[in-house]
This record gives C-alpha cells, sequence and structure tokens, in this order.
C-alpha cells in the first residue's frame, strides 16, 4: 500500500502491491495523493481475486448475501437492507469482482453525487466498504484488496447547526393540536408528546418510540435504553451501546402525564412511519420548513450543558462516545456565551 513521506517542500510516494515496489517525488501532496492510487488501481487490476469461486461472483452477489447473512444481526437491518436493494438497481455492480475495482468504485460514487448529497454517498460508501471487507475477512473470497479504501471521499457538508426555540416548540404542539398539559389522545398529540419529551432528554426519537414502562424508573427519575445484545428489544440505543437517561422535572411531568401501563408495552403507541408523516405534515403548516425532529437533540444538548458542567456527564446524558460529534450538538450562541462572562 502507499506512504508518504515529506523532503522539504516535496512529497515521495511508495506503493507497495503484491511484491511491487514503486516511488515518485512530487511538489504537492495532492499530487502524490493521486499517484499512489493510480499506481495502486493498476497493480491490483487483473489480479484482484484469486482463483476459485471468486472468478464467478459479482460485486451483487456478495451485496446480496451480506443482507440475507449480515444485516439481519444489526440493529438497523431494515434500513441497511432497503439500502442495498436501492443500490443494486445500479447495472455497474453486475460487474464481475475480477473485474471490478477502485476505478468502478469511483464512476459510481460520481454519478450518485449528481442525484443525493455528499452526506448520502459517504453512508452507502461506508455499507460497500463493509461488504468488500466482510468478503475478505470472513468469507474468504479471495479479494486482494478492498477497492472503497482504495477510492477518495466526498468532503461532507458543514454539521447541521439548526436549534428550535420555545416560540418554534409551542408553534409545533399548536399544529399538532396538544396543549402540553393533558395525555396525548391523537397520533399528532403524540408526535408533539415525543417532540417536548426529546428536547427535555436529548433522546432521538426512535429511543423515545422504543421507550417501555419497564425501562422509565420514575422513583429515580432516568429511562434506561438497552444496548447491543439485547438487539430487537424496544429501547435500544442507535449506537448499540446503552445509557441511562436522567430525566428533568419537566420530563418527569410529561411521563406522569401519559399514566405508566403494561410493563413491556411501549410508551408512545404510534408507528415511527406515522410519527415522521405527522411531524413533516406539521414542519410545513407552521411554516418551519428548516426543522428537522433531529434538531431536538441539539437544542437539549445546548440547553443540558450549562447544567451538568461536566462534557463528560453530557456526553453520558447523550450517549455520544466522540466528544468532536458532540460538540456538534452542544450549540450555543454568542448571546448565551456572553451572559456567561458578566
Amino acid at each position: 500500500m502507499a506512504t508518504f513521506e515529506q523532503r522539504g517542500a516535496a512529497w515521495r510516494a511508495k506503493v507497495r502491491v503484491r511484491g511491487a515496489n514503486l516511488a515518485r517525488t512530487f511538489d504537492t501532496y495532492d499530487e502524490a495523493l493521486a499517484w499512489a492510487r493510480a499506481q495502486e488501481a493498476k497493480l491490483l487490476a487483473g489480479a484482484r481475486v484469486q482463483d476459485g469461486q471468486a472468478a464467478f461472483l459479482s460485486v451483487a452477489d456478495l451485496m446480496r448475501r451480506y443482507a440475507e447473512e449480515v444485516s439481519p444481526g444489526k440493529r438497523g437491518e431494515r434500513w441497511e437492507v432497503v439500502r442495498l436493494t436501492m443500490m443494486l438497481r445500479d447495472a455497474s455492480f453486475g460487474t464481475a469482482l475480477r473485474d471490478y475495482g477502485p476505478e468502478q468504485v469511483a464512476d459510481w460514487r460520481d454519478s450518485r453525487l449528481k442525484i443525493v448529497s455528499a452526506a448520502t454517498v459517504n453512508r452507502e460508501l461506508n455499507l460497500l466498504s463493509a461488504v468488500f471487507t466482510t468478503a475478505i475477512k470472513d468469507w474468504r473470497i479471495g479479494l486482494q484488496a478492498n477497492p472503497v479504501r482504495l477510492t477518495s471521499r466526498p468532503k461532507n457538508p458543514p454539521a447541521r447547526k439548526r436549534r428550535v426555540s420555545d416560540d418554534e416548540i409551542a408553534a409545533i404542539r399548536g399544529a399538532l393540536g396538544w396543549d402540553g398539559t393533558t395525555k396525548p389522545d391523537t397520533s399528532s398529540q403524540w408526535v408533539a408528546w415525543m417532540h417536548a419529551f426529546a428536547v427535555e432528554t436529548a433522546m432521538r426519537r426512535g429511543e423515545i418510540m422504543g421507550m417501555t414502562w419497564r425501562r422509565a424508573h420514575l422513583k429515580a427519575a432516568y429511562v434506561e435504553l438497552l444496548d447491543g445484545e439485547e438487539k430487537g428489544r424496544a429501547g435500544q440505543t442507535k449506537t448499540g451501546r446503552g445509557r441511562l437517561v436522567p430525566l428533568s422535572q419537566r420530563a418527569l411531568a410529561l411521563l406522569k402525564m401519559v399514566g405508566e401501563g403494561d410493563a413491556d408495552a411501549p410508551i408512545v403507541p404510534i408507528p415511527a412511519g406515522t410519527a415522521d408523516a405527522l411531524f413533516r405534515r406539521a414542519v410545513k403548516a407552521a411554516k418551519l420548513d428548516d426543522l428537522h425532529f433531529h434538531d431536538s437533540r441539539r437544542e437539549a444538548t445546548t440547553r443540558i450543558a450549562p447544567k451538568v458542567g461536566n462534557p463528560m456527564d453530557l456526553a453520558k446524558i447523550t450517549g455520544h462516545r466522540d466528544h468532536r460529534q458532540l460538540m456538534d450538538y452542544y450549540a450555543p450562541d454568542a448571546t448565551e456565551l456572553a451572559k456567561k462572562l458578566g
């Protein structure tokens, strides 16, 4: 594989693949990187797949096997299978493995960028890379390298900074027909309740919809979210790592307002698809077209941060493992920070 060494103002690239060693010096790092990737692709071409069953397989064959054997073991199985099914509509994945390399990945990447965002393409590249990695490590297909790793990624757009004001929360509540003080009765009112609860707890929509009364500890003032060992159980986190979410007085009031039910019954009794459609409709009715439900997580994180002080405690509440990502969710404005300065 490629290594790079800076020599004064120049960059020297070295490529080692299957016993071949190449080296060249360039004026800039970008030029060295581009040359190294091109050489890797050439050296791997014609020798990407060893003899055996892989010689008769296509990329699509690997993707289908992954959807059948690997995806069911993940919490995000449904969305992963949906994404793979969509990707399989592209005829390029019918290419034989022996003929598929980084240049084919790059062509597919460029065609997708004309249709969807860079963030979406990167998610799809992550999935495609996982397929190849599994084929190499677990299925012993005989691939010499993961072609996705030899392909440059599009740059993701800046992290979203949108927050939710009290007036906007009230507007959403009004559009969904909930007064904020009584137990929700209709599906629309439940969506409003969820949004209010999200602003108090920084919980994701899926985590809220997965809550059961067995995991809601009102006396101790926290909600228990499960880890990856209990896949398929309601109340599991997106990341597969469980956490305990402390409840503010307002969050406790919202739960008590609903009233306890059967231990394993979902607290929010509506389907996820219904909740998504109703929230989008409410946003449109309130003329807040740039608002996402997930913005409530950023708003909650920013509101909770001054109360806990310690970033480690904040990460425990929100479930962020990477503190750099946590910073994307802590989004105070200049006025708020100025007040702290006195």
